[in-house]
């Protein structure tokens, strides 16, 4: 009798352990599943936050990109922009709780007025009003960081709510392991059948809390670290670089034309090559640097340690040739380009903040410039206050008369002679004396004052050529064109007004431009270049041997000159890579019928040498100092006393004594 009840009492045992078994699965499973649902409802507001704040900072940055560069593609992306903040704060708004719904309602209003002034600020661009834009986005600034904040907020909140969620489900996982144990020694055969079937739950689960864990830190479409990922290990890299006193730096990266991957193509062929790009990165750098994609065609990369700015751009380098082969998408050969912008810790800043910021501003400048990869340096800011401050002060200036122009001596390498000058401008400004071009005309490029400041060296260099002329001194003038005047379709009828308002022949003017100016459009460059060349205008490209014209197409180019850079003269007798070039470029000149300006010759040694290797004409301190107009006949009076009465042999001497 009592085996029957033993066998009943095993047999009531083990369906004890049984049923304990699974209603411990039924409830583990339901527990997950809800912490499934509520991590994964986290991690879509957070996401929608996310790409809130990415819209609202990328429609802050087109505003004042506009501010700066008003046209009409950028105030269509500043309202795009403005549509995606309204549509991730409605997402935020559908998919949270009570309280979640009240701050989207809320930060709506809020960036509706941040809108409003804003647009304000962009209508007073559009009226040439560039103060009173100012102020409106001053008065923009403090609503667009409140908004900024709240989102930003709220994102860390939701994402720091996810991850209590995952730690909750890792805590289930773990209760239920523990259990396991003393239930497999109780249940024998049966729980041990039954414990397989917990062991692959198990393994299910932590796939599954994993695979959350990887969403919420890294990119969906190419299974890169996201912009939370990436600024955590910043942050490390950051400190520990400080620790060790090394350098470390940022990147980030734009694909240039990727818009019409999508367009041609589809945006299924855009994500395979955003795909193969990821790839490609992850293959060019070291384990210990990270790769992340930001959104669309943005990518960024971290070196945690790097030797110098030098090693920083040598990565950048390989970043570039990686990305120049060819990627095969949708059977159609694809030839890539991209722009870099470099930041180096601690130099270009001290927190992940400043470095993502200023690697943008250097991006920027190799987009604009057609460049591959650019390092930040605080001159390529021109968001500061004092940039800012000199923008407004420009204008004004342009007005008052407070811009001035030097001209700098051209002379034969051959004979000594004279043979014309280069109109160069200073602003001699009220308090803060005399500021060189450097620091004020990247600015006027950047905004439609470069046309009013082209328009004004070159009338006074015209105006000046014809009081030489006047006295009997013909000295052909030169003059400086940006990249915005040669792709104006105005500028050549400007420049011929210009020469019959102060009589002056087409063949005393030379308009220069550099080589990067001509890269960006070539054939509406070469067509504005053939206009100004039928005035009879001379044509030189300045700054030679720094930019990226191919032969065919400077052959092409109706140009008479060259003008090798000074970096290249200065450093002749230094360096005989400097002097192989240029006598590659004399050469080359040569062989196209052109002739050859050398800038920075600043010794007898650079003249001689530059004479043997035949190069055509001077400039520099050796001649002379930029000076202005009034003091240029009595320099060239001294210059033609010490040629006359001096030999071929000793007047270079002379030269250098008397200077």
């Amino acid at each position: 009798m009592l085996r029957p009840i033993a066998g009943r009492l095993a047999l009531a045992g083990m369906a004890t352990v049984l049923l304990g078994m699974g209603g411990l699965a039924i409830w583990a499973s339901r527990a997950t599943s809800s912490s499934l649902v509520v991590t994964s409802r986290l991690m879509v507001l957070s996401d929608a936050n996310d790409a809130a704040v990415l819209a609202l900072e990328s429609e802050e940055s087109m505003v004042r990109q506009y501010l700066l560069s008003p046209s009409t593609v950028v105030r269509a992306d500043i309202a795009r922009q403005s549509g995606a903040v309204v549509s991730n704060l409605a997402t935020f708004q559908g998919e949270g709780d009570a309280t979640d719904a009240r701050l989207a309602q809320k930060l709506v209003i809020t960036h509706r007025t941040y809108v409003g002034i804003s647009s304000a600020a962009l209508a007073a661009v559009d009226r040439g009003d560039v103060a009173g834009a100012k102020a409106l986005h001053d008065a923009a600034d403090p609503i667009f960081r409140d908004v900024q904040t709240e989102i930003g907020a709220a994102s860390e909140y939701e994402r720091f709510e996810a991850r209590a969620a995952s730690t909750s489900l890792h805590q289930q996982q773990n209760f239920v392991v523990g259990v396991t144990g003393p239930a497999f020694g109780a249940g024998m055969l049966m729980l041990l059948v039954f414990g397989f079937i917990m062991l692959a739950y198990k393994r299910s689960a932590a796939s599954q809390a994993a695979e959350v864990q990887h969403q919420a830190l890294h990119d969906a479409l190419t299974g890169l670290p996201n912009r939370a990922l990436f600024r955590d290990r910043g942050e490390v890299a950051l400190a520990m670089a400080a620790r060790k006193q090394v350098c470390s730096a940022v990147m980030l990266l734009d694909l240039n034309r990727f818009k019409e991957v999508n367009d041609t193509l589809g945006h299924n062929s855009g994500d395979f090559l955003l795909q193969q790009v990821a790839a490609r990165l992850k293959e060019t750098l070291r384990e210990s640097d990270t790769v992340a994609r930001l959104g669309g065609d943005e990518f960024t990369v971290l070196l945690p340690e790097v030797a110098d700015d030098k090693s920083a751009m040598r990565v950048a380098g390989k970043i570039t040739e990686a990305l120049q082969r060819p990627f095969i998408v949708s059977g159609v050969t694809l030839d890539l380009e991209v722009s870099i912008g470099v930041a180096v810790f601690p130099a270009s800043g001290s927190d992940m903040d400043s470095l993502v910021r200023r690697a943008d501003v250097a991006m920027f400048v190799s987009k604009r410039d057609h460049l591959e990869c650019t390092l930040y340096i605080p001159e390529l800011d021109i968001n500061t206050p004092r940039a800012l401050s000199l923008l407004g002060e420009l204008r004004r200036a342009l007005d008052r008369g407070d811009l001035v122009v030097y001209y700098q001596p051209k002379a034969d390498l051959a004979t000594a002679k004279v043979v014309g000058v280069e109109a160069l401008v200073r602003w001699q400004h009220p308090t803060l004396g005399l500021i060189p071009p450097g620091d004020f005309v990247p600015l006027a490029e950047g905004t439609g004052l470069i046309h009013p400041l082209t328009e004004f060296v070159l009338g006074e260099a015209l105006h000046q050529c014809r009081l030489w002329m006047d006295s009997g001194i013909h000295l052909p003038v030169a003059v400086n064109m940006s990249a915005r005047n040669l792709l104006d379709t105005d500028f050549p009828a400007l420049v011929e007004s210009l020469l019959d308002q102060w009589r002056v022949p087409a063949m005393m003017l030379q308009l220069e431009i550099t080589e990067n100016a001509m890269v960006g459009d070539p054939e509406r460059a070469r067509i504005a270049l053939q206009r100004l060349r039928e005035l009879g205008v001379w044509l030189s490209i300045d700054d030679f041997g720094t930019g990226y014209s191919s032969l065919a197409y400077l052959r092409d180019l109706p140009v008479q000159e060259l003008k090798i850079d000074r970096s290249f003269v200065m450093d002749m007798h230094d360096h005989a890579a400097n002097r192989v070039i240029v006598n590659s470029i004399v050469s080359l000149a040569q062989n196209l019928g052109l002739r050859v300006v050398a800038e920075g010759v600043e010794d007898t040694e650079a003249w001689t040498e530059l004479s043997r290797l035949g190069c055509d004409i001077a400039q520099g301190y050796l001649l002379a100092r930029p000076m202005a107009g009034r003091d240029v006949a009595s320099w060239q009076e001294a210059w033609l006393a010490r040629r006359n009465n001096e030999s071929a042999g000793d007047r270079m001497l002379g030269l250098v004594e008397a200077g």
